[in-house]
């Protein structure tokens, strides 16, 4: 019992020091490139950029909106993209959809205890879970968040 604690605590422990990263960087940042600009006053802007120099920052969304220049000294916080980890999203929506599916069939059980009853409810619950996987894949899809990366401000 105590090696079952210590290794959770380890595990525990060992989450959060894995998910830091240490910051990227400034000659990473090239353009092309993804970024999302923090400014002064909590101000977030996210864009493509298109020149990079010393003094400035210029970002361009895709489409016909004009590019934004930044100056360099007003930038409180520079992080890269890293895109979105849809796979993992898709899995653990698929799971979790999957299980929501299985609890919903228990909720929607045939009264009676004959045969037939028992393969309508093993049919129900396949299908809900078939049903709670799919709708679980799809929101991990479109639901999974982009990854940003802190880049390292030359001051």
């Amino acid at each position: 019992m105590p090696r079952l604690l210590l290794c959770l605590a380890l595990l525990v422990g060992a989450s959060p020091a894995l998910a830091q990263t240490a910051p990227l960087p400034a000659d990473s940042v090239r353009p092309g490139l993804r970024v999302r600009v923090t400014m002064e006053f909590d101000e977030r802007t996210a864009g493509y950029v298109s020149r990079l120099d010393a003094d400035s920052l210029v970002l361009s969304a895709r489409g016909s909106a004009p590019p934004a220049a930044f100056s360099a000294p007003a930038i409180r916080r520079l992080e890269l993209s890293g895109g979105r980890d849809r796979r993992t999203w898709m899995l653990a929506g698929a799971t979790a959809g999957t299980l929501a599916g299985l609890i919903w069939a228990e909720f929607d059980r045939p009264s009676g205890d004959g045969g037939e009853e028992k393969i309508v409810m093993g049919v129900t619950r396949v299908g809900y879970a078939i049903s709670g996987s799919l709708y679980g894949a799809l929101a991990g899809w479109f639901g999974a968040p982009e990854r940003w990366r802190a880049v390292n401000l030359r001051r």
